[in-house]
């Protein structure tokens, strides 16, 4: 049973590990043009799930139209959230 349990933590941390590191490479690809991701301002500008399916969506305005899967704005959520605000 333990090595079940132990299975199940690595695998799930596999998972978000993955998640940080395909949203560290979309904020590379997508935000750091504009904004100052590391320091704190999506935090600030309070970067969210909804808030950036807005985006997406046409519904939240924004310099530039995203096309993301609804799994590709997660893993910059869980990207963000590596980060406090005003965290350099």
């Amino acid at each position: 049973m333990r090595i079940i349990l132990v299975l199940a933590a690595l695998f799930t941390y596999g998972i978000a590990s993955a998640d940080v590191t395909d949203g560290e490479a979309l904020s590379n690809d997508l935000c750091y043009d504009c904004h100052f991701v590391d320091e704190g301002e999506m935090a600030e500008l309070e970067a969210t799930f909804d808030s950036i399916k807005g985006i997406v969506d046409g519904s939240v305005k924004h310099r530039k139209k995203l096309k993301l899967t609804d799994e590709e704005i997660q893993s910059l959520i869980e990207y963000f959230s590596t980060f406090e605000q005003g965290e350099g």
